[in-house]
């Protein structure tokens, strides 16, 4: 090997390479966690039974339209209650525990009766217990994670956002044509418990940074 080959192996790797090799997992499960976070899979869930809910329970449109300003209302008085416990507690707890309330609001939609209020309510649950899935954490995760590849990183796992949006509806599609929304419970059960899941372990599994920071999802 020659000098400059010599010299070329000895240089340090640069910042954002270090980082990506120790922390993917860490975008991996945001990216999968903002997937099938609170401001994901909701709009999914209006934008794909609205005709069923108007041919079925008789609703409005204008009236449909309401459950989302329910779910942003919540979420706007949730997070700062879901910034907070995020200072202070393992962020992966955090995100692990408002994965499994949206998986269980989403559930719970396959439930609705007929009565509009039902959909309110439900919507106004997953605003308030879906905070701790929304960017704000995943936020957080990142940039306590990252310095070098900060932006990257986020960028990255931002992709999520979108993400449900192309893939949940394909999923669905032929099991409801077939069964009908309401008896797709099981179906969404599974898909957003296995959603639920994989974000958490992901990043469980990620070689955290070992700094005193409060945020940090410690291993």
């Amino acid at each position: 090997m020659t000098s400059p080959d010599i010299a070329a192996a000895s240089r340090p790797l640069p910042g954002w390479r270090v980082e990506f090799g120790r922390n993917w997992p860490i975008v991996l499960g945001c990216l999968l966690g903002l997937a099938a976070g609170v401001l994901s899979l909701p709009f999914i869930m209006v934008t794909f039974f609205i005709k069923d809910w108007e041919s079925e329970f008789g609703w409005a449109r204008g009236s449909i339209a309401l459950a989302p300003v329910c779910l942003f209302s919540a979420l706007a008085i949730a997070a700062p209650f879901a910034g907070w416990p995020s200072d202070r507690i393992a962020a992966v707890w955090l995100v692990g525990v408002s994965l499994v309330g949206v998986a269980l609001g989403m559930y719970l939609n396959s439930t609705l009766t007929g009565r509009l209020w039902e959909l309110l309510a439900l919507m106004t649950f997953l605003g308030l217990i879906g905070a701790g899935s929304s960017s704000l954490v995943f936020s957080r995760i990142i940039n306590a994670n990252f310095s070098d590849a900060r932006g990257t990183a986020l960028g990255i796992a931002l992709i999520g956002n979108g993400l449900s949006q192309g893939i949940a509806p394909a999923l669905l599609a032929p099991y409801v044509a077939d069964h009908g929304w309401a008896l797709s419970r099981c179906r969404w059960l599974v898909l957003l418990a296995r959603q639920s899941l994989f974000p958490y372990y992901a990043m469980r599994s990620g070689a955290y940074s070992r700094q005193r920071r409060p945020c940090l999802p410690m291993v």
